[in-house]
């Protein structure tokens, strides 16, 4: 998989200039430093992540219960997943890192999310309005997972930010395989 991945961007990156490609890494070092800067792990992605967790129980709520609760971080997940696809397809090889580091944002906010499942501080949001209900307070609770709270939300904190390094990694990786290319 990595082979061919390589294989196609080698073949790519042979006509392009590889320091055009330069700012965006800016742009995702200054990004990752936002989500593990600060303890909300707020960064410029937060709002699209919002909306989309938002979309999600729109799109799955015609069931209540722990799948509708579920439908926002799900399709939080699935959107940035999604989008590294539709980039390979288009070869668009540096989306690829930059759609890792928005799904690791997405990641760390839903571990913010998950870490207040029983103490339920955060201010939530409603499309809508009426009565809202903590999703991650739900799922826990009906999985009887809710002392489990804490664990669950540091263990995806830490696969965050392992994803985040990697993303990162990878887009310096291409860098300096598109400079070696260009010598």
């Amino acid at each position: 998989m990595f082979a061919n991945f390589f294989n196609s961007f080698d073949r790519w990156a042979s006509r392009r200039v590889w320091f055009f490609y330069l700012p965006l890494f800016l742009v995702m070092l200054f990004l990752f430093y936002q989500m593990v800067g600060n303890e909300g792990h707020m960064s410029l992605f937060s709002g699209i992540n919002l909306g989309i967790h938002e979309m999600g129980h729109l799109l799955v709520c015609f069931r209540e219960g722990t799948f509708c609760s579920a439908g926002g971080s799900l399709l939080q997940i699935f959107a940035p997943v999604l989008s590294v696809f539709i980039l390979l397809r288009g070869s668009e090889f540096f989306g690829v890192p930059f759609c890792g580091l928005w799904l690791a944002s997405n990641f760390y906010e839903i571990s913010v999310y998950m870490a207040d499942a029983r103490a339920m501080d955060l201010p939530l949001v409603s499309v809508g309005g009426g009565d809202v209900a903590h999703d991650w307070n739900v799922i826990f609770g009906n999985l009887g997972l809710l002392s489990f709270d804490q664990f669950v939300a540091h263990t995806i904190e830490f696969l965050a930010f392992l994803l985040a390094a990697s993303a990162i990694f990878l887009y310096a990786y291409m860098l300096y395989r598109m400079r070696k290319l260009s010598l």
